[in-house]
C-alpha cells in the first residue's frame, strides 16, 4: 500500500494515587528527588509514589505505518514511596483523527504491553485494539521497586483478499492518546 500515511503518538503520564485522590507529577528521569518530589514525598509519607522516565513525552510514536507494521518504545516506572501499590496505565485523551476515507485507526491499532523481567525477557501483560483499552492493572510494587514495559502497536492487517481495500481507508489517518500511570496504596 504505497503512499499510505498514519500516525501513531502514544505519551506517557504519570499519577500518584492517594486516599486523597490523584496527584499528576512531572518527572523525566529515574534520578534523585528533586526538591518538589522530596515536599511531595513528606506530604505523603508512607504512601507510593510514581517515577516515570517518559512522563511528558512519547512512548511510541510512528509515522507513515503500513499494514503489518509495528512501532516499539520502552518506560520505566519506580515507587520511589515508602508504601506498596498496585500499578495501573490506562488511556486519557485519545484522538482518532480520520483521514480523506473515513479510517478510525483505533480499530485497528493493536497494542502490546510486556513486562520486561531483569533478563529482558518479556511477559505480555496486556494486548488489545486501542479503541477497547481501559484501566489494565500491571503489577504490584514495592518501596524501591522499578519496572519496565516494552509498548508494542501494530497496524492490523486483513486477509489478502481483502486487505487492499479495507486498509487504503485508513490512509492519512491519525491517532494519538495519552497514558495515565497510578500506583494505588495496597492495604
Amino acid at each position: 500500500m504505497n503512499g499510505s500515511k498514519m500516525s501513531v503518538i502514544l505519551r506517557a503520564m504519570v499519577a500518584a494515587a492517594t486516599l486523597a485522590g490523584a496527584l499528576v507529577l512531572v518527572t523525566t528521569a529515574l534520578a534523585d528527588l528533586t526538591a518538589a518530589e522530596e515536599d511531595l514525598a513528606r506530604l505523603f509519607a508512607g504512601q507510593p509514589i510514581i517515577a516515570n522516565s517518559d512522563a511528558g513525552d512519547y512512548i511510541v510514536r510512528g509515522k507513515d505505518l503500513v499494514p503489518g507494521q509495528a512501532v516499539r518504545g520502552q518506560v520505566r516506572i519506580k515507587n520511589t514511596g515508602k508504601g506498596v501499590g498496585v500499578l495501573y496505565v490506562r488511556p486519557r485523551a485519545s484522538l482518532d483523527t480520520p483521514g480523506p476515507y473515513h479510517g478510525e485507526l483505533s480499530q485497528k491499532l493493536v497494542l502490546t504491553i510486556r513486562r520486561l523481567d531483569r533478563d529482558d525477557r518479556p511477559h505480555t501483560v496486556w494486548k488489545g485494539h486501542l479503541g477497547a483499552m481501559g484501566k489494565v492493572r500491571l503489577d504490584v510494587l514495592k518501596p524501591g521497586a522499578v519496572r519496565r514495559y516494552r509498548f508494542v502497536v501494530r497496524f492490523q492487517t486483513r486477509p489478502p483478499a481483502r486487505a487492499y481495500s479495507n486498509d487504503n481507508r485508513f490512509r492519512g489517518s491519525r491517532f494519538t492518546t495519552n497514558f495515565v500511570w497510578t500506583l494505588v496504596p495496597l492495604r
